[in-house]
């Protein structure tokens, strides 16, 4: 089967904004064709290569998704003008372009938009990313959500926070400000969680129903995120009540999903009134069902022994009870196979120290005693050496009258699995971790290398430290780990990121641990929490400094250098 590879090729422009990026384009299949729209990457991307990587991942996440509330997201597109992020085509408007012309909406309409909003944001949610965690959007406000002319609501941006515009040189991307949750403003793109998309769904239901912008009235708008209710006077007060909870200030005192959010918009619709006669109806049905269950229980009446008699009398149908049959001899049979199977596996062995260290051999069961008349029915293996040395005239093989009755020496039991111990004899080890580390880096533990995770180190019980090290990554800590009394103890740590920005003068370059990371200005440049250089360099004049990033922390560095040499 052939596989035909789309083709792009941009057809005009989308119009939808001046500092938009995106035009119309056609994704060609041989003879067929359908319209997309092209998003262009930043030119100066292919020079950072972290976040080319991230824009890569995150647009292979997001063409995952496929729900009829979200924009489809169909990959990257390398073109003669760039590369470019190929998105579904919407026939329709952005959500602020239809609140611009109209202002405030009807409730019905807003609700209707806001739980389609939700659904997309829950699905998100759900598939979640590569590692498991949900899929938050983080960007959510009206320029981000389209509406179809078949009546539908769709998220848009799924897989572009990577390269979305950021505010630079004092200007402001337009309304995204506004529309922050306080987590956002306080930790950055990386504090994030579910509920900060039920914060923007709430911002967006705000703006549909009273015409206005949050916090249109403040100028300090990150002031105003943190520490300002929305006001909401004039709402109706159940509608009041549902802003205030998803606008929370706390994360923990919003709906706890998108949906929960969904079904709080809905509890009025005609679905809600619908889904609730029908769960009242169900209920009435298993009520009815029990009350008949109880009337038709009669006592139990011991049978007469002439009944037993008839019964006894009567043909049986043996055919008719043989698949029964038949189906318990054979789950007999592969409960005893799994039975004896399982008696003669031994446990997995425990590691045993470090390269290089001495390490006994491990403790074996010996066999049960053997008897003389078993032993003279059966071959012994070759190799199998006597307990003590043999003269040289001896058999080579033991005879009933000669053959030992004390346990079989560990040469002997080799062609069996042997079991090991759990318990620590000597420096002999059987407890330990089993440390992953995301992203892979070097260990130590106690001064001990141990070398690149993932590893098995061996150790005794208790507590211990953990040394992490990536020169490379900057990242340098220490980490507890407890280790269990029996066994190997599966340990996994994450290493946290953070987001670098850096303000200097037009043309002062920016090192980073040795690395060149651009010209200023550098905006959200993530690194992974720890020790940290940065140097920026204008002509001849240089500023340096080491600073410690922690996990979910934005850092900014306002950098004034003027060159000694007239440059």
């Amino acid at each position: 089967m052939t596989v035909v590879v789309p083709t792009y090729r941009t057809a005009g422009p989308l119009l939808a904004g001046t500092r938009s990026s995106a035009m119309l384009g056609l994704e060609e299949r041989e003879a067929s064709a359908r319209p997309v729209v092209l998003v262009w990457a930043p030119p100066d991307l292919s020079k950072d290569e972290d976040v080319l990587i991230q824009l890569q991942r995150d647009t292979r996440r997001a063409a995952t998704l496929e729900h009829p509330h979200i924009v489809k997201v169909h990959g990257l597109a390398n073109l003669e003008q760039g590369l470019a992020r190929v998105v579904e085509f919407v026939d329709g408007e952005s959500l602020r372009d239809v609140l611009e012309h109209t202002g405030k909406l009807p409730p019905a309409i807003a609700g209707r938009i806001a739980v389609d909003a939700a659904l997309g944001i829950h699905y998100g949610h759900v598939a979640g990313n590569d590692d498991g965690t949900p899929l938050i959007h983080g960007d959510l406000r009206p320029e981000t959500v389209m509406l179809a002319f078949s009546g539908r609501a769709k998220v848009g941006g799924y897989g572009a926070l990577a390269v979305a515009p950021k505010e630079a040189q004092g200007q402001r991307v337009v309304n995204r400000r506004r529309y922050c949750a306080p987590e956002q403003i306080i930790g950055g793109r990386a504090a994030q969680t579910p509920q900060t998309d039920v914060f923007l769904l709430g911002l967006v239901l705000y703006e549909c129903l009273t015409g206005r912008m949050p916090w249109d009235k403040e100028t300090d708008f990150d002031k105003a995120v943190i520490n300002t209710p929305l006001p909401v006077d004039g709402l109706p007060p159940a509608v009041q009540d549902l802003i205030r909870k998803a606008t929370a200030k706390r994360a923990s005192e919003r709906h706890k999903t998108a949906l929960a959010f969904r079904d709080a918009v809905a509890a009025d619709s005609p679905r809600a009134a619908r889904k609730q006669v029908l769960e009242a109806a169900l209920a009435a049905h298993a009520r009815a069902w029990q009350q008949t269950a109880k009337e038709s229980e009669a006592p139990t009446i011991p049978l007469s022994q002439r009944q037993l008699m008839e019964l006894e009398a009567k043909p049986r149908n043996w055919r008719a009870a043989m698949p029964l049959v038949l189906s318990f001899v054979v789950a007999s049979t592969l409960a005893v196979a799994f039975w004896s199977q399982s008696r003669s596996v031994a446990p997995r062995p425990v590691l045993y120290g470090p390269p290089g260290a001495k390490v006994p051999p491990p403790t074996v069961v010996p066999p049960p005693p053997v008897s003389p008349s078993t032993l003279a029915s059966a071959t012994p293996p070759a190799a199998a050496p006597p307990t003590t040395p043999a003269p040289a005239a001896a058999p080579a093989a033991p005879t009933p009258s000669t053959a030992p009755t004390a346990a079989a020496p560990p040469a002997a039991a080799a062609p069996a699995a042997p079991v090991v111990s759990t318990k620590t004899a000597g420096d002999f080890l059987t407890t330990g971790i089993d440390l992953t580390t995301d992203p892979s880096v070097e260990v130590s533990m106690d001064g001990k290398k141990y070398g690149r995770t993932p590893v098995v180190i061996p150790a005794t019980p208790g507590r211990h430290v953990v040394s992490l090290t990536d020169k490379s990554k900057g990242i340098a800590q220490n980490r507890s780990v407890t280790v269990g009394k029996e066994g190997v103890t599966p340990v996994r740590f994450s290493v946290g990121r953070g987001t670098l920005s850096v303000r200097a003068p037009k043309g002062a370059n920016v090192f980073v641990d040795g690395r060149a990371v651009g010209a200023s200005p550098i905006d959200d440049l993530h690194l992974y929490e720890g020790a940290h250089h940065i140097k920026v360099t204008l002509g001849d004049a240089v500023w340096q400094q080491n600073f410690t990033l922690r996990n979910e922390q934005s850092l900014r560095y306002d950098v004034e250098l003027k060159p000694t040499n007239g440059g």
